[in-house]
């Protein structure tokens, strides 16, 4: 039973984020403040109490997403989803509230330690996104997959917000902090809310059949797979775009490390993505897509160990 609890909660979903607020907390992050000389707000116990918060609340998400998704998975994912046969329904539930409780209380026991009460925010609104996700937002079209890319594209900010509230905008020092600490964490925010936004359209797709089983209204139900499949294949060639704004500034600087890292692991594999996604024509086709676009995502992680602070 033990270990179905385990595999519903995603363990190498909840790895990549551990490594995803790792690496942001040491290369976008820290570089800051040696670059100015300051020592950093957020100790290493403090950041894991901030870890362990959002892994408690996003494990909870997957379990909801499961005990949600019973009827649609049958068709979608036959012999996946082990609601309903190894554990029960109700007893899902009943867990997915204590870990969402646990982490919103974590979250905003950090916030009080800190003394800035505005950080439980950032615990307590994703918990109630993503059970209302889970309950009604799911099955609309878009706006469904706008709020989990949020919620997901918030991860790589969580290290930079939690310092960032500790500053003082008013002082000189610390509005340069600021700044400079922003401009890393919005950057691999949009990354991957963009890379994640993507995705969600492309898994609506490959789970049509489930959907309409049980009546979500999701984009490709109201406007067809081929129209579907245009939207994603305009947001891969958005994406491209926006990260050749960032290739450019580093460029402009004589930089070529991360520029021509970003080009090697997420646009040239967001270009096979659009090739594929052209020729799909079923389930396993879509699935693989997923798959590479998740192994994107892993790669713009990466790519922050080659961040270097724009002056």
């Amino acid at each position: 039973m033990w270990l179905s609890y385990f595999k519903m909660s995603r363990p190498l979903n909840l790895l990549i984020m551990v490594f995803t607020m790792v690496l942001a907390k040491l290369f976008v992050v820290q570089p800051v403040y040696d670059l100015y000389r300051q020592d950093a707000h957020i100790g290493w116990v403090q950041f894991a109490l901030m870890v362990v918060a959002t892994l408690l609340v996003a494990a909870a998400g997957y379990w909801l997403n499961d005990q949600q998704d019973v009827e649609a998975d049958r068709i979608n994912k036959p012999n996946v989803n082990v609601v309903g046969t190894k554990l029960a329904g109700k007893q899902v539930m009943k867990g997915a509230l204590i870990l969402t409780l646990l982490g919103v209380v974590l979250g905003n026991a950090l916030a009080v330690w800190l003394g800035a009460y505005r950080l439980g925010f950032f615990y307590t609104l994703p918990a109630i996104l993503l059970w209302f996700y889970n309950a009604k937002l799911k099955h609309w079209p878009v706006i469904g997959n706008v709020v989990v890319s949020l919620v997901v594209g918030l991860v790589p900010m969580l290290p930079g917000i939690h310092e960032m509230a500790l500053l003082n905008p008013a002082d000189v020092m610390d509005a340069a902090l600021f700044k400079s600490i922003a401009t890393g964490s919005i950057a691999y925010a949009v990354l991957a809310f963009s890379i994640n936004l993507i995705r969600e359209v492309v898994k609506d797709i490959q789970d049509m059949q489930g959907d309409d089983h049980v009546g979500s209204r999701t984009l490709p139900l109201l406007i067809g797979e081929r129209q579907t499949k245009f939207i994603a294949i305009i947001l891969c060639l958005v994406l491209i775009r926006v990260v050749l704004i960032g290739q450019q500034i580093y460029l402009a600087d004589g930089d070529l490390t991360l520029p021509i890292y970003l080009a090697a692991a997420i646009q040239l594999p967001l270009l096979v993505v659009m090739v594929m996604l052209f020729l799909a024509d079923n389930n396993k086709a879509y699935a693989r897509v997923s798959m590479l676009l998740k192994l994107i995502a892993a790669a713009g992680v990466g790519s922050m160990i080659l961040y270097n602070i724009p002056l």
